[in-house]
This record gives structure tokens, sequence and C-alpha cells, in this order.
């Protein structure tokens, strides 16, 4: 699914219970981390009209 250089690598220090809560939504939804991370992000800026 990802195509050479459509990746990034961010770091950021989120509370662990977003943590938690964010891997378990990934789970629920049968996604990779990285890969539901990149859906919320995505999400995110349409919802902001970027």
């Amino acid at each position: 699914m990802t195509r050479l250089g459509n990746t990034i690598q961010i770091n950021v220090t989120i509370p662990r219970n977003l943590n938690e809560q964010i891997r378990e939504e990934a789970v629920k939804e049968k996604r990779s981390l990285s890969n539901f991370i990149a859906l919320l992000l995505s999400e995110g800026m349409k919802k902001r009209g970027k």
C-alpha cells in the first residue's frame, strides 16, 4: 500500500493512556499501528479543509 517516497518519520510524546487507546483502536480495525496513525492524520487534515 505504501509507495516509495510516501513515508515519513514523526517522533511524538503522548500520554500512556492515549497510546494504549490508539493501539486498541488499531487492533479493532485490524490495521498496523503506523497505518492507523496515518489514517488518523489524513482524516484530521481533511476535516481541517487542507
